[in-house]
């Protein structure tokens, strides 16, 4: 989330590298190997991150209609695990889910943090998660087309998380 910028900056600088090895100029390598490894680290501390917020009660509605979309999914497989060819345990459900629900978590973040189109679609289908991305001191971009309506929903919701926080939720 924080990271973001970080992360453009290291595929800026891989596609850089790239032109610099295409040029033969021998500095591209070592650039092209520093970016994708920035951007590895990027996209774990994304998981990371994701991952401690889901921990949170305020993404329960969250996790758990991600979790029903998830053994909806493995019914058609009758719950094998195609890696061991055996039935997923309780544990390996439970971690699948979560890896979804952070994946998601983490793409829903950057869409709220690009506004646009996409950003009003997460508002629409997921208000919990808009209520944690505000609650970490993040803004919403401006949504297009209806920028005023966005800048009230995001006051209200403020004021809702400020009545909140004085009364110890």
């Amino acid at each position: 989330m924080s990271s973001i910028k970080g992360g453009k900056k290291a595929r800026g600088d891989l596609n850089r590298g790239q032109q610099q090895l295409r040029a033969n100029e021998p500095q591209g390598g070592d650039l092209v190997n520093k970016s994708r490894t920035k951007i590895s680290n990027f996209a774990k501390q994304e998981q990371k991150a994701s991952m401690e917020l889901l921990k949170s009660k305020d993404l329960n509605n969250f996790k758990n209609k991600v979790g029903l979309e998830v053994v909806e999914g493995l019914k058609k497989s009758r719950y094998i695990n195609p890696a061991t060819r055996k039935t997923y345990t309780e544990k390996e459900l439970e971690e699948l889910v979560m890896s979804r629900a952070g994946e998601r978590l983490t793409y829903a973040f950057e869409a709220l943090e690009k506004g646009g189109n996409p950003a009003r679609q997460v508002i629409r289908q997921n208000p919990d998660i808009v209520k944690v991305y505000l609650k970490s001191g993040r803004e919403i971009s401006p949504v297009q087309g209806r920028p005023d309506q966005l800048v009230e929903y995001q006051k209200g919701l403020t004021r809702g998380i400020g009545r909140g926080r004085e009364r110890g939720d």
